[in-house]
């Protein structure tokens, strides 16, 4: 890229889209409770909401090489 020539970017998207991450291994805990009403919220609010457990994912969270 020369200095005369200028970057295009894609429009910035005009729906709101958030990230839920809980990693609670209690499926009927207040964590849970607490990131489902806030996603339906956001969801009610207009917002798309992708929800992850990380639990669920059989995640290690030990760093081992």
């Amino acid at each position: 890229m020369t200095q005369t020539e200028r970057r295009t970017f894609p429009p910035a998207p005009t729906t709101p889209h958030a990230l839920v991450l809980t990693a609670h291994p209690l499926e009927d805990g207040f964590v849970r409770a607490l990131a489902a009403a806030w996603a339906a919220g956001a969801e009610e609010a207009g917002a798309v909401v992708e929800q992850i457990d990380v639990h669920e994912l059989d995640f290690d969270p030990r760093l081992m090489t």
